[in-house]
């Protein structure tokens, strides 16, 4: 006798029947439940067809990719607010942290208020 499956049990396995690696029961449940349902033989192809467009994106490596950074304005207060809460760093000065020591060093020595 085959195993049913549910419509929520084959969202869950779905990624497992496209790239092969279901067991022979399973797949066999799987593929006897799309026989009879439309809306999850409708969800299978949305599936492959959006493999499908992903495959055809160009890889980029990380290391092309901008690097993005909040303004310093905010990268200050989220700091402040992780020393606050007690959250900070590994207590290692960060890049940010150097380059604010510096610009504190050019302005005779002062914080900035808290």
């Amino acid at each position: 006798m085959i195993r049913e499956l549910s419509c929520h049990e084959i969202v869950e396995v779905i990624t497992d029947y496209l790239e092969g690696g279901m067991d022979a029961d399973l797949h066999t449940a799987f593929e006897a439940h799309l026989s009879g349902c439309p809306h999850c033989t409708h969800y299978l192809e949305q599936m492959r067809g959006g493999g499908r467009a992903l495959a055809r994106v160009p890889r980029r490596p990380a290391r092309s990719l901008p690097r993005l950074r909040p303004p310093v304005a905010a990268r200050t207060s989220i700091r402040r607010r992780a020393r606050h809460d007690g959250r900070g760093s590994c207590g290692l000065p960060s890049e940010d942290d150097a380059s604010e020591a510096s610009e504190r060093g050019a302005r005779g020595g002062t914080s900035p208020p808290a």
